[in-house]
């Protein structure tokens, strides 16, 4: 297990000092900007806040959000397996299973540091107009939180929601799906060349987007779709669409771990 954690530690600390990791998060927040810039100003006028847990849940819910944050973090995947100094080395001198679950592994800490990245740099934009509290807050109840030169759509029916336990659910459900990319990733690099893993998760990301815009629901079928579903949610709806995601994680770990003990690491 100390290895297994020690590749990922190693990895997760080389992909974050790179400059392709920050330009990523430089694009986000120009992205961000977009649509709550100037939004602290609004809020001040009207002497209203925002709930720290609204801003995720109510994002992720525009496909346009969706399409760029997931975009962005497919860039930073894209070359697991291969990525990092001497990885290859690593595997060959250690144990290779210890090694593959250190890359998924390494896929965890990537997700939650991404999203947690995500969250906080929307969070920057209502600076001084937070409210630290588990409700939605009057300017996400009135729609002047999301008001800005993009309005951003609030569902009425995700208000009625608790808002503490829509922001968790929208951020493990964004965490698994970022898991599951990775993975994708990894084990298509691993089985094929490097860009068929990237191919396939962005595709199922625009192939989303096209059936929101023609107001079709692929159910299942969509591991981006899925991530919707803490809308409108019951307690059973959280825990099947998280054991969903940890279902399609644990078939591509095994095809993983199948070709790990095949591959050629020359």
């Amino acid at each position: 297990m100390r290895q297994v954690i020690f590749f990922a530690c190693r990895q997760w600390k080389e992909e974050i000092k790179k400059i392709d990791f920050w330009v990523v998060v430089i694009c986000e927040a120009v992205f961000f900007s977009l649509f709550f810039g100037g939004v602290g100003s609004i809020l001040g006028k009207a002497g209203e806040t925002a709930g720290i847990c609204s801003v995720l849940p109510i994002s992720l819910l525009n496909m346009d959000f969706v399409l760029i944050i997931f975009g962005g973090y497919i860039m930073v995947v894209s070359d697991i397996f291969s990525t990092g100094k001497n990885a290859y080395m690593l595997a060959m001198r250690s144990d290779r299973l210890r090694w593959f679950l250190g890359q998924v592994f390494y896929s965890f800490l990537m997700s939650v540091t991404y999203f947690v990245v995500v969250m906080v740099l929307q969070l920057v934009f209502y600076i001084g107009h937070i409210e630290i509290s588990s409700e939605w807050g009057n300017g996400v109840i009135s729609g002047t939180a999301f008001s800005g030169e993009f309005v951003l759509e609030v569902p009425s029916v995700l208000l009625k929601q608790d808002a503490l336990l829509s922001f968790l659910s929208a951020l493990v459900f964004s965490v698994l799906l970022g898991i599951f990319f990775g993975i994708v990733c990894c084990v298509c690099n691993m089985y094929f060349r490097n860009g068929i893993g990237t191919a396939i998760c962005a595709g199922l990301v625009v192939m989303e987007r096209i059936c929101v815009t023609n107001g079709a629901n692929l159910g299942m079928k969509s591991p981006v779709g899925m991530l919707a579903n803490y809308l409108g949610m019951q307690s059973e709806d959280a825990v099947m669409t998280a054991v969903y995601y940890i279902f399609l994680i644990s078939i591509l770990i095994s095809f993983g771990m199948y070709r790990i003990r095949k591959m050629d690491l020359a």
